[in-house]
């Protein structure tokens, strides 16, 4: 391993699709360098062959700020997928970590999916689900790894759409309305022919504090229709699943 030394800040460059810089995280390796220089030495950096920086971006800024010089190493080849790699395996990537990269890349399906984070609140899974139109993330074109990979697909943005403002107005009415197993056994009642969600809306004020929490979207598929059909004649209930 040739170990190189620079005090050339303007070489290094950042590799487009990397996470964003925490700022917390290089203000605590900028108080452990000021406190040890030698152990900023010791710990380099990894560039490839583009003096990209592949490992080491909050190493290289804290370095920087306290005017070390930086020490690095090249491995000829490396990419982004090569930095996701080796931040999984110190410390790891979020889905929105995944999200913002892929949209730095210019792919729009994460770019609707990081304006229905913001938009709607919903955890990750739920807007897997919804935006790409799946019950479950084992799906061929939407699994955990898809997504990782940066081959997740949106399916119907308006109808996420819907469904999450939906989900959102239904939410205030059980406090756990944000469990994943809620918002899929919601989804499989929404997208019924015979849903009303004005409907749903009021019967839900009225008893939606009786929703015992669950696991499973199929206890919570029999308790949202047994509250969609409170006080309906037998001829007008109405099968939601």
């Amino acid at each position: 391993m040739n170990i190189q030394q620079t005090e050339d800040y303007s070489s290094f460059k950042s590799i487009m699709g990397n996470r964003t810089i925490n700022k917390a995280q290089v203000a605590k390796l900028y108080e452990s360098f000021g406190n040890n220089p030698a152990l900023a030495s010791a710990l380099p950096i990894i560039v490839n062959d583009r003096m990209e920086i592949i490992d080491g971006q909050h190493r290289y800024t804290a370095w920087k700020k306290l005017g070390f010089p930086i020490s690095y190493f090249m491995v000829r080849g490396l990419e982004l997928k090569d930095v996701q790699t080796m931040n999984s395996n110190t410390k790891n990537w979020t889905p929105l970590d995944y999200a913002k990269s892929y949209s730095t890349l210019g792919k729009k399906d994460y770019d609707i999916y990081l304006n229905f984070r913001k938009k709607y609140g919903l955890s990750h899974n739920i807007l897997i689900a919804y935006l790409s139109n799946t019950d479950e993330m084992r799906g061929a074109e939407n699994t955990v790894q898809t997504f990782r990979k940066g081959l997740f697909k949106v399916v119907d943005e308006n109808k996420s759409a819907k469904l999450c403002e939906h989900l959102t107005e239904v939410q205030k009415y059980y406090n756990r309305g944000d469990s994943r197993s809620f918002a899929l056994a919601f989804k499989r009642a929404h997208a019924s022919p015979k849903y009303n969600h004005a409907q749903m809306l009021e019967k839900m004020a009225l008893l939606g504090n009786t929703i015992k929490d669950s696991p499973y979207a199929e206890d919570y598929m029999r308790q949202l229709e047994k509250i969609y059909n409170y006080h309906m004649g037998s001829a007008n209930r109405v099968r939601l699943y």
